[in-house]
């Protein structure tokens, strides 16, 4: 078993002399975090692969939503990040959707991918604007933005998912920000969104 592993007991291997922690360190560091219980077990722990319950203190899974206003698949890290991510989430039991700007993630198929377009004017150049954007207050900030040499698109994503969001933030127990940083994520954390 690797140390990305969890048993379905709930147990991970801790301790790596890679990781330059050694199996008491390991252990010490799970006590104090209220994760492994203090006694004579932790007394024998050998050098590598040491197998310690993880307490999460949740009793069921987690609905989880993990955002991210651009999210190539195969480079510049936010699109591998959140691929792998949402895998190790669903790995461990919880419900997790993505919700993505394009370029979108190529994700596990237990993952449930919530397409949040934008104009993508990076790919899509300026000249793609159409009348039927104007409708969008977002949509013209964006277009406006590229037009004087902004770069809006993680404002106007924070903008789109706060909207989306308030209409269905209520089926989350956690919302993880991958990077947007915008204003919209402010109304978000003002509503109470975890």
């Amino acid at each position: 078993m690797s140390q990305s592993e969890t048993t379905a007991a709930g147990l991970r291997p801790v301790g790596s002399a890679k990781a330059g922690i050694d199996a008491e360190q390991a252990a010490d560091l799970y006590q104090r975090a209220g994760a492994l219980p203090a006694g004579p077990d932790t007394a024998d722990i050998a050098e590598e692969g040491v197998v310690v319950p993880i307490h999460t203190g949740v009793d069921r899974p987690l609905n989880i939503c993990i955002t991210g206003y651009r999210s190539a698949p195969h480079g510049g890290g936010q699109g591998i990040y959140i691929k792998y991510l949402s895998k190790a989430l669903v790995d461990a039991g919880h419900n997790v959707d993505v919700i993505s700007g394009q370029p979108y993630p190529h994700l596990d198929p237990r993952v449930r991918l919530i397409k949040m377009p934008s104009l993508d004017l990076f790919a899509n150049g300026l000249a793609s604007l159409r009348p039927r954007h104007l409708k969008s207050f977002t949509n013209i900030i964006e277009w406006t933005s590229k037009l004087t040499g902004g770069f809006a698109e993680p404002y106007c994503f924070s903008r789109r998912l706060s909207k989306y969001l308030a209409e269905h933030g209520d089926r989350y127990d956690i919302v993880h920000d991958n990077q947007c940083l915008g204003w919209g994520m402010l109304d978000l954390q003002e509503r109470g969104t975890n």
